[in-house]
């Protein structure tokens, strides 16, 4: 995530960056599979762990209504979840290609009531690319490059 959309969803969710956690596992024998350093700080964890860029899904809208305290907040989240509101979601949401963290700051109330704990419920995981377009289109015009 590049820096300026990790402080803004920082801002949104009114989080301290520098402040740090430690995830600790029920079971000594079974060891968490994030590959994230411990203790983390919440801003290498949203710059480097989660996909605040990434388009939200039905059950992102779902869980942000159980923390809508705003009668209309919560009630537009509630229509989102519905058969009948999926067309509107569509609209509102992935016709548009809005992000999560665009999403939090259309709700800022529902945001700043989210848990921390709950953010690794409601927002996934960045994941890794397959490749990423290197080419140079003043070094080679007529050529795409990829790097895998």
């Amino acid at each position: 995530n590049i820096s300026q959309e990790v402080d803004e969803f920082l801002r949104i969710m009114n989080i301290q960056p520098d402040k740090c956690f430690t995830i600790t596992t029920n079971d000594e024998d079974i060891s968490y599979p994030l590959p994230l350093p411990s203790p983390c700080s919440i801003h290498y964890l949203v710059t480097h762990y989660f996909d605040i860029q990434s388009v939200p899904r039905r059950s992102f809208f779902e869980l942000l209504s159980l923390f809508a305290e705003d009668e209309m907040e919560r009630e537009k989240l509630e229509e989102f979840c519905t058969s009948e509101g999926q067309e509107e979601l569509y609209s509102y949401c992935n016709r548009v290609k809005r992000s999560i963290t665009e999403v939090l700051a259309d709700f800022p109330f529902a945001a700043s009531k989210i848990p921390f704990s709950y953010l690794f419920d409601l927002i996934p995981p960045l994941q890794p690319r397959a490749f990423s377009i290197a080419s140079c289109q003043q070094a080679h015009p007529d050529q795409v490059q990829i790097l895998m």
